[in-house]
């Protein structure tokens, strides 16, 4: 008790040092708990985003690794049948077993004509292939026809998330049941209107490599997007009626030559995906570990998802802030240590002739350093305490404030990039004021891949909510316990070292 009775007192006594000392230690203590208090919401928003967001995955062809261990590949036509490999359905569901899935469903889609008496809708999304006539390369060899409309099979419902999300929503009749095999489908609003088409029609469509192989659907429903055409041309059915018609057109197929002279099969030529959905990015993570005990040839196939790119994108502004800040908190602890140590370097010099009295009094040095570090600690705690308070009230703003300057940094690079590009370069994002339209979603939808509501491109967190919890707290008393021991460290070693008779008969 004398102890901190005495420290008391010599803090008023060295009342201009110790204010100075208070101030620095405010300074540090404000600026750490920002820090701190951003980098803990930092965490905790990317934590909170990744266990509710639902990642759908796609298992593909491992093109880079067979591109990069093929690189001088002869034989071209070897190559494209190592890249075209896809795994089968059945294939895929076996995989779908594995405990980290939630989900799993996929979808098959074809080209195919409008018959002559049928109006196809002009686009206005230039993201969007045009169809009709113009001609790719398919996974069954040669060159084939691309008709002017769409079909897109889905097994379950769960895998049409434009449906689900909002995007695409059915103005009249239903949708077709699932598993169903009568050609029911749903088409666009613009379809219908251009072709006065209504509920219980029939369409016929046919292959654009054999016109006289006509199919006909039958309308269930008609669907409407309200802000965007890019899916005007495109009919939605169920996967078991689509099948049907692509195993029917390969029985019946014929070897044609092309206009290009070389020889080609008619039959529709088609394209399955199957989508895998978790939870969050952790089963999604295990999965792509799983599926190689499950036998996946990894030298081939890989698992990806749009869906965690998109998500590690969206965090790339929070987690350079997070990183900056931490650093700043770093080089603060740093210089405000160097800066104490120096303030109690003058400080004991001042003491000495107080310390040289106690010691020749009989007070032990070891409690004359004790007391010399309470000093300290009592005006450091003091000044971290009041530090917290303000820190906790400034870091929401100063938070938002330091985000939105990296989501401006981020901005700047990309439209630079546009720039040197001469255009719109791989899309900017709709947050950072570019003018990627809603269409951005053809290239997928095209080939009936489901898009995500849960992730947004590279919308980018633009608010973090910061909280200064008792973590942030008790890291705070850890910091001014360092300090302490840092700045207090010199001291010490001071008094230990002083005669206190050589000190009192010096004095002058």
């Amino acid at each position: 008790m004398y102890i901190f009775k005495n420290s008391l007192k010599s803090i008023i006594r060295n009342k201009t040092r110790n204010i100075l000392i208070f101030v620095l230690v405010l300074l540090i203590a404000i600026s750490a708990c920002i820090a701190l208090s951003i980098k803990n919401s930092a965490d905790l928003a990317r934590e909170t985003m990744s266990n509710s967001l639902s990642i759908t995955a796609q298992i593909n062809t491992n093109r880079q690794k067979i591109m990069g261990e093929q690189p001088n590949l002869e034989d071209k036509s070897q190559m494209k049948d190592m890249l075209s490999q896809r795994l089968s359905i059945d294939e895929l569901k076996n995989y779908a077993t594995s405990e980290y899935v939630d989900n799993f469903y996929y979808t098959c889609s074809v080209s195919l004509n409008s018959s002559s008496d049928m109006e196809v809708y002009e686009t206005t999304n230039s993201n969007v292939p045009e169809f009709g006539g113009k001609e790719m390369g398919g996974p069954r060899g040669g060159m084939q026809n691309q008709g002017d409309i769409s079909i897109v099979g889905y097994n379950s419902h769960d895998g049409m998330t434009t449906f689900i999300d909002g995007e695409n929503v059915i103005s009249d009749g239903s949708v077709f049941d699932e598993g169903s095999t009568d050609n029911s489908c749903v088409i666009s609003y613009e379809l219908a209107t251009l072709n006065d088409f209504s509920v219980g029609d029939t369409i016929t469509l046919s292959n654009p490599n054999k016109e006289t192989e006509t199919y006909k659907f039958i309308i269930s429903g008609i669907f409407k997007n309200e802000t965007s055409d890019v899916y005007a041309n495109q009919i939605y059915t169920s996967y078991e009626s689509l099948k049907n018609i692509i195993d029917s057109s390969s029985e019946n197929a014929e070897e044609i030559e092309n206009d290009m002279g070389m020889t080609m099969s008619t039959a529709l030529m088609d394209t399955t995906n199957g989508f895998f959905v978790f939870s969050n990015i952790d089963n999604y993570e295990n999965f792509c570990k799983d599926v190689e005990t499950m036998g996946l040839d990894t030298d081939t196939y890989t698992v990806s998802s749009s869906d965690v790119n998109a998500f590690e994108q969206s965090l790339l502004p929070l987690n350079n802030l997070s990183k900056f800040t931490m650093i700043f908190f770093v080089v603060i602890l740093i210089i405000g240590a160097l800066i104490l140590i120096v303030f109690n370097i003058f400080s004991i010099r001042e003491k000495k002739y107080e310390i040289g009295v106690l010691t020749a009094i009989g007070m032990k040095k070891s409690k004359v350093a004790t007391q010399f570090l309470l000093e300290i600690f009592i005006v450091t705690m003091c000044a971290i305490l009041a530090g917290t308070a303000i820190g906790a009230l400034a870091s929401k703003p100063v938070g938002n404030y330091l985000l939105d300057e990296q989501i401006q940094s981020i901005q700047t690079d990309m439209q630079n990039q546009n720039k040197n590009f001469g255009g719109n370069f791989q899309g900017t994002p709709p947050s950072m004021g570019g003018d990627m339209p809603d269409d951005n979603k053809a290239p997928n939808s095209e080939n009936g891949a489901p898009e995500n509501p849960g992730v947004a491109g590279n919308n980018y967190i633009t608010d973090i909510d910061t909280t200064t919890d008792i973590s942030v707290l008790l890291s705070l008393m850890g910091m001014s316990l360092i300090l302490t021991l840092l700045s207090g460290s010199v001291g010490i070693i001071s008094i230990l070292k002083y005669d206190p008779l050589k000190i009192l008969s010096n004095r002058t």
